[in-house]
């Protein structure tokens, strides 16, 4: 399958409610095999463009389509993006149990890589909260949430 691409106002990405549409089908097998897969939500802070201050609201249109660039250059086809607001990015990540978890921290720093020699933007924090299927959850709400209180629980970690 490859990423599938429904206007928006950032880089073609699909929305939220596409990913949570994706995350459906995934559960029940609609459309797709079922699969044992990862959600990734990704949210991005602190970022400065090289030599200048940190960015402003009108000036955020541009930065979201360079992660949003930098991010679908980095990952494989097979993995669904969506932008779900702001600086916020939701992956879904098949997940082959035989060779492992991905390594969403060497894809943090990969991004924050990425941003700074393509784009000349320094990122700051990239936080990422994950929720496994099955493992974490059985149904999409539970998944969503697994995913979401990580992504917190990062934010707060890191203060």
């Amino acid at each position: 399958m490859t990423k599938k691409k429904i206007q928006e106002r950032v880089k073609g990405l699909t929305n939220r409610y596409c990913l949570l549409e994706m995350i459906q089908k995934r559960l029940s097998g609609v459309g797709l095999r079922k699969t044992d897969f990862l959600l990734a939500l990704i949210e991005i802070n602190g970022v400065r463009q090289h030599g200048d201050g940190f960015f402003r609201y009108h000036e955020n249109h541009g930065l979201v389509s360079a992660i949003a660039d930098a991010l679908c250059g980095l990952v494989a086809e097979h993995v669904f993006v969506s932008h779900l607001g702001e600086r916020q990015f939701g992956l879904l990540i098949p997940v082959d149990r035989s060779s492992g978890l991905p390594d969403i921290d060497e894809l943090s720093e990969m991004l924050r890589k990425e941003l700074l020699d393509s784009h000349k933007f320094a990122v700051k924090k990239i936080y990422v909260g994950m929720a496994d299927y099955p493992g974490d959850a059985a149904n999409m709400e539970e998944l969503v949430r697994i995913a979401s209180s990580n992504l917190y629980a990062a934010r707060i970690s890191s203060s």
